[in-house]
């Protein structure tokens, strides 16, 4: 198959997400393309795959990951209660003046004109593989091309008909408690789901009201779905999932860590303590205040910390003042996430796979959608600890920090599910469904054309 790969954001979690599941289709001996913004050219050649530059104009004056704009608005919200944060949210209005009037709508039609004239040029593709991060491009209904939706967060959003996402609730919770929660939630996303509802007038979806076109529409794959999360954190008790999605258990395979080495700072060499990693990821880290709150605090620990700021400029002589600390805009996760004793993030589901992967305990400090549920997943897993920033301690997380380190059963669970990860075959099964899949789309084209 000729396999056209990309991501309706630009953000890199949800770019990395789609090129790791081109890696599984390439190891296979499909052709795989990966398009994009000028920017991911060399995430491409790093992993040897084709690259074909979205036009520029179309992107004339538009910064690099709109949605990043918002974050400073949303830090005054990160620091309350998630169903707090929620109700504030619908009484402001957010939705409907912030978000979706200046950059979702402007988002997808960008891209979708981008992916539109990709799709002219490169007329003979097969499929596309496209994390469309719960709202679908036109196009690929315009021109009914068969296409894979990679589902890039955790997957409890695929099971909110049972339970409401992006709250933080303990899955053990009784129903009653997070059924409270269930319609401002929902209302959230049908006003979401509306504000784009008129970038599919010709897409020929049939009846489309209010009610059918929301969350459900832009969830459900057309024809199939995947989503990267381990069985043992899945949400199965909680089913049915919305449309037909499958889990991967993981989407590494050992060859993703020759490509890049990290060196440890020579200053940590002569310092003592346990050697961990921080990250906030590229939109979290621009909360300052945030932010400096948690360097302060790990300041004061004995343990060794390699610092992230996902391309943005934390203060200079903040940082050079703690001698445990050693900052950079980037660095090669992968590599560092293989040398560290434990990994301190938000939650995002990308680096919470790969720390898995590799077997590390972790402590998340989440701040907004998923990266909360996946927060209380790993304490509900015994696989580390979570520290909601509405309940920030400087104490009680450098206690954490020790508790991580030194609890057995919390190293014995991930280490299980890391041994799990690896012998998973599922990346293979998800392949073997898009072959079948691409094989009954040419019989019926088949059938069609011979009864002509």
């Amino acid at each position: 198959m000729k396999v056209l790969i990309t991501s309706v954001l630009d953000e890199f979690g949800h770019v990395i997400s789609v090129i790791r599941f081109g890696l599984v289709l390439k190891k296979r001996g499909h052709e795989v393309i990966f398009t994009h913004r000028k920017s991911f050219y060399e995430l491409a050649k790093k992993f040897s795959l084709g690259f074909i530059e979205f036009d520029g104009d179309v992107f004339d004056g538009v910064k690099a990951n709109p949605a990043a704009g918002i974050v400073g608005m949303l830090e005054e919200y990160f620091v309350l209660k998630p169903t707090e944060a929620l109700e504030k949210f619908l009484a402001n209005g957010f939705f409907n003046a912030t978000f979706l009037s200046k950059i979702l709508p402007k988002t997808i039609s960008r891209m979708n004109d981008a992916l539109k004239r990709v799709l002219e040029q490169v007329s003979d593709v097969d499929m596309v593989v496209i994390d469309q991060s719960m709202y679908k491009l036109p196009v690929l209904f315009e021109k009914n091309i068969p296409h894979v939706d990679i589902f890039p967060m955790s997957p409890l959003l695929l099971y909110s008909d049972s339970f409401p996402p992006w709250l933080g609730l303990t899955r053990m919770a009784s129903r009653e408690s997070y059924l409270l929660c269930k319609n401002s939630m929902m209302k959230a996303f049908q006003t979401l789901a509306r504000s784009v509802k008129h970038l599919y007038n010709g897409c020929h979806l049939g009846n489309s009201n209010d009610e059918e076109f929301g969350l459900d529409f832009h969830l459900k794959p057309k024809y199939l779905g995947f989503y990267q999360y381990p069985r043992e954190l899945d949400y199965s008790n909680l089913e049915p999932i919305i449309g037909n999605y499958h889990r991967i258990d993981s989407l590494l395979f050992d060859s993703d860590y020759i490509t890049g080495t990290f060196c440890i700072p020579e200053k940590f060499n002569r310092m003592p303590g346990k050697l961990i990693y921080f990250s906030m990821g590229t939109m979290m880290s621009s909360c300052q205040n945030i932010i400096g709150g948690i360097l302060r605090t790990l300041s004061m620990s004995p343990n060794r910390f390699i610092v992230t700021s996902g391309g943005n400029k934390f203060d200079d002589s903040l940082i050079d003042s703690y001698e445990n600390i050693w900052c950079c805009k980037f660095v090669d996760q992968l590599a560092v996430l293989n040398q560290v004793d434990l990994i301190i993030f938000h939650g995002g589901n990308n680096t919470m796979m790969e720390a898995l992967y590799l077997g590390l305990p972790m402590i998340i400090i989440p701040l907004v959608a998923d990266q909360l549920d996946n927060a209380q997943s790993v304490e509900d897993k015994e696989l580390g600890a979570k520290m909601f920033l509405w309940d920030f301690d400087s104490k009680k997380l450098l206690h954490l920090i020790e508790i991580v380190l030194t609890d057995e059963k919390i190293h014995r669970n991930v280490r299980k599910i890391s041994s799990d990860m690896h012998q998973s075959k599922s990346a293979d099964e998800a392949v073997d469904l898009i072959e079948d899949l691409y094989f009954r789309i040419l019989e019926n084209r088949q059938i069609k054309s011979s009864s002509l």
